[in-house]
């Protein structure tokens, strides 16, 4: 069958198709200067529950993101924080390395026991660490000092996690009567160590030498999970 084309239709179709062309450019233009492949909801209704979902999901990753941030940077405290109390435990067992040392006078050791009791309270306040008012060794009461001035501990025996995944979990709250107490109880080693120098306590000094290793180990071994 024979179709005629008149003029008027043949200018009809193409100022249709120049308009659907005009509307597919400007959509295209407005695609380059927004950044954004969809300007409004009806342009594809079909993409709505999508577009919810990726926002859903985009909103919990960021809250893992700053969660991860959180961790990493409590982490990081609490390894420096076991660094230093590693290198105070090192520090009083040469000095009772030294102490066991039968060249030294009694007047030597009582010069050491000044030293002893800085490292003391050194070591006291890393016990006591604290990032933000929250603090490191205290378990799940970490806003309040794990150790009394009486060198207990009152925190908690419950260590935090926090949540970086949906199925991953860090631990950045730790049991502090574990870490300086759990296989010695690092404040009364130093207490006795104090003791056996104003003695010349030859076997006590021994005993503090063992104890400040079997501190030190323990110490390590946290430092090791937090590596990890």
């Amino acid at each position: 069958m024979l179709i005629r084309s008149t003029l008027f239709s043949r200018l009809s179709y193409m100022s249709k198709e120049n308009t659907e062309l005009s509307v597919d450019l400007a959509d295209v233009q407005k695609q380059i200067a927004t950044g954004k492949r969809l300007n409004r909801m009806s342009e594809e209704p079909w993409s709505i529950s999508q577009i919810h979902q990726l926002r859903e999901d985009t909103s919990v990753q960021s809250i893992f993101r700053r969660a991860s941030d959180e961790s990493t940077t409590l982490l990081s405290q609490t390894e420096n924080a076991l660094t230093n109390s590693m290198n105070v435990v090192s520090r009083l067992r040469e000095m009772a390395v030294t102490a066991a040392n039968d060249t030294y006078s009694q007047e030597d050791l009582d010069g050491m026991v000044q030293e002893v009791g800085t490292l003391k309270e050194r070591l006291f306040a890393l016990a006591n660490s604290d990032f933000d008012g929250r603090f490191l060794f205290a378990g799940t009461a970490y806003d309040a000092e794990p150790f009394d001035n009486t060198f207990a501990y009152v925190g908690s025996t419950n260590e935090v996690s926090i949540d970086v995944s949906k199925n991953s979990q860090v631990e950045v709250g730790f049991d502090g009567s574990d870490v300086f107490q759990g296989s010695v109880d690092i404040f009364t080693a130093i207490d006795d160590f104090v003791t056996a120098l104003g003695n010349d306590d030859g076997a006590a000094i021994q005993t503090a030498m063992n104890d400040f290793d079997s501190a030190f180990n323990k110490m390590g071994d946290y430092l090791t999970r937090i590596g990890g």
